[in-house]
């Protein structure tokens, strides 16, 4: 069983396409700060892009540790969320505080008009070192590092 979660609109098959928004007809419209309705160690394989960072400090850790309890021994994990780094030096040094601000903290998805409020902007924010930090606190590791922008 693989996980594609906060799928917006975006299907792969082969995948359970999860998302909180009925309107984008998800396999399974499902709130990620709840458990799954699957058994532990059920999950070969979670694809989480550009989510992440819309959970805050506290909540996360509720959140990711569902995530490794329903993956197996060895499973994969792919995470992608905006690199923090590169936002302050290309947003804020290059350019000005308040794109910045937007980017970071705004209704900043790709439907505002769908993802809105509770889900609609970041709540935290990661560099590629917090990120491996914050995964291994649930024994996940990093076998690919990998920078996006």
């Amino acid at each position: 069983m693989k996980l594609h979660l906060g799928c917006g609109t975006k299907k792969l098959p082969g995948w359970i396409n999860i998302d909180s928004v009925k309107d984008v007809h998800p396999d399974l419209a499902h709130d990620l700060r709840n458990p799954f309705p699957y058994p532990d160690f059920s999950v070969e394989e979670i694809l989480a892009e550009d989510l992440l960072e819309h959970f805050d400090k506290y909540i996360r850790f509720q959140v990711f540790s569902e995530w490794a309890r329903v993956l197996f021994l060895g499973a994969k994990i792919t995470i992608q969320v905006p690199d923090m780094h590169k936002l302050l030096f290309y947003r804020y040094f290059k350019f000005n505080f308040d794109d910045l601000v937007d980017t970071m903290f705004g209704e900043n998805l790709w439907n505002g008009k769908v993802y809105w409020g509770d889900f609609g902007n970041h709540k935290w924010g990661y560099s590629p070192k917090t990120l491996t930090s914050f995964a291994g606190q649930f024994g996940i590791s990093q076998r690919k590092p990998r920078r996006s922008g």
